[in-house]
């Protein structure tokens, strides 16, 4: 049954011969255009192909290819920037200009995104000067090594991808293309990971050639081969992890496509509507009208998240869970168990043997009173409703500066079907959507 289910999974991802053919000619196109442009320069360049596709461990339909452009460490790092950009610019018309820890182009060469990225060409990968030094030492790593495991990398992407987990990006907070091909080649194939992976616990620890140094405390640590201080694994969140380890134990005892290709339900507006009313709780969408890269947004949610939920429960509401999304726009979910409350709090105050701060507290409260040895103070709420103190509150609370620096709306259960088109999938997600 399991090989009769990995079989069909790799005839669905395994690039076939066209596509296998039209990659490398758009590769060859790319580099032959790179290596007319460098020509010109007085400095030496090399011109690499790295990633999945230099190692034919890329999945079919994904039409993304990397190229480096490697300069001596001579040069200075903006002007190596600056050439390199200049140079990436003129591969094709059809470019932006990206920036993630370092800036690079991505250019559209009919449907295929190629990102050319400068970098330095460096002896040693833990003395990098640029944040993409070591790529081109990680693909010289791999490219002998995984030949052989090609089939099993493919079946670990897709596994990870049909489970929501794959990618290094802030958005998904995964495992990278490169982390993957990291765990067949210490486990030896898909099937194995999965069975290790059943096991693995908070802090487990691979090492490929044992000489790590890195002492970070991640949920994952898989020391990089090429640098004993690096974490492959620290994109790799406890969630992202325990959902890994779920589906291993998951599909070892039934095994299934749907692990690698889910079917996704969208919940229609009437649906979400009635999701809304059964659970009788009040959800509430706050949203941004900033805009900005996913790997500057995607961190400024969460830090949103957490200050705006721990703003809520301070005041006395309940969250039971919240949710960022970034599309259009950057958006906060959450679902509140208590929302209202009364006018009224009780307030605790010091122990009855502090004399000082015992007569401070019934200097400054009007109704007191002791309470399991205690004094205890009723006194009015700032908030009565978790709408108002979001209102009121949120120009307080830690949120990053793109979103800091722009306004936003917050609305409230009904009201949010008004966005129904632009969050459609977001709130199929939030509702369970996958659950009947």
């Amino acid at each position: 049954m399991i090989e009769e289910v990995l079989e069909e999974v790799l005839r669905r991802i395994k690039p076939g011969k066209e596509e296998r053919e039209e990659m490398k000619r758009v590769a060859e196109e790319v580099m032959r255009r790179l290596g007319e442009l460098t020509k010109e320069l007085s400095i030496p360049v090399e011109i690499q192909l790295v990633g999945s596709a230099a190692r034919d461990t890329w999945l079919s339909g994904n039409r993304e290819l990397d190229v480096f452009i490697l300069f001596p460490p001579s040069v200075k790092e903006e002007e190596m920037e600056r050439i390199g950009l200049e140079i990436a610019r003129k591969v094709s018309e059809d470019y932006e200009e990206m920036y993630a820890e370092h800036p690079y182009i991505r250019a559209k060469i009919g449907e295929w995104s190629v990102d050319i990225v400068p970098c330095f060409k460096i002896d040693d990968p833990s003395k990098r000067i640029s944040a993409v030094d070591r790529t081109p030492f990680h693909n010289a790593y791999l490219k002998e090594r995984i030949k052989g495991l090609e089939d099993e990398v493919l079946l670990l992407k897709q596994f990870m991808k049909g489970i929501g987990v794959y990618g290094a990006e802030s958005k998904v907070q995964g495992f990278s293309g490169f982390l993957c091909e990291l765990l067949i080649l210490y486990y030896g194939s898909f099937l194995e990971t999965l069975k290790a992976a059943r096991k693995w616990r908070k802090g487990t620890r691979i090492d490929i050639e044992g000489h790590g140094n890195y002492d970070g405390r991640d949920p994952l640590i898989v020391i990089d081969p090429v640098d004993p201080k690096r974490n492959a694994a620290a994109a790799v969140s406890l969630d992202s992890m325990a959902k890994f380890v779920d589906a291993a134990r998951e599909f070892l005892s039934n095994p299934s496509l749907k692990f690698f290709f889910p079917e996704k339900r969208v919940l229609s507006r009437e649906e979400i509507k009635e999701r809304m009313r059964e659970r009788g709780t009040l959800t509430v969408l706050i949203l941004w009208d900033a805009q900005g890269l996913e790997e500057i947004i995607y961190p400024q949610l969460r830090k949103a998240q957490e200050s705006i939920c721990s703003m809520l429960q301070r005041n006395g509401f309940r969250v039971l869970r919240s949710a960022v999304h970034y599309s259009q726009k950057p958006a906060l979910l959450i679902e509140l168990e208590v929302w209202k409350l009364p006018k009224i709090e009780k307030h605790l105050g010091p122990f009855f043997t502090q004399e000082v701060h015992a007569e401070r507290f019934k200097k400054k409260h009007r109704i007191v009173y002791i309470e399991n040895g205690r004094y205890v103070a009723e006194r009015e709420r700032k908030y009565t409703d978790a709408r108002d103190a979001l209102r009121e509150e949120m120009k307080n609370c830690s949120t990053g500066r793109n979103l800091k620096n722009s306004s936003f709306k917050i609305l409230s259960n009904e009201e949010i079907l008004g966005v129904y088109d632009e969050f459609s999938e977001f709130l199929s997600e939030f509702f369970h959507a996958r659950f009947q």
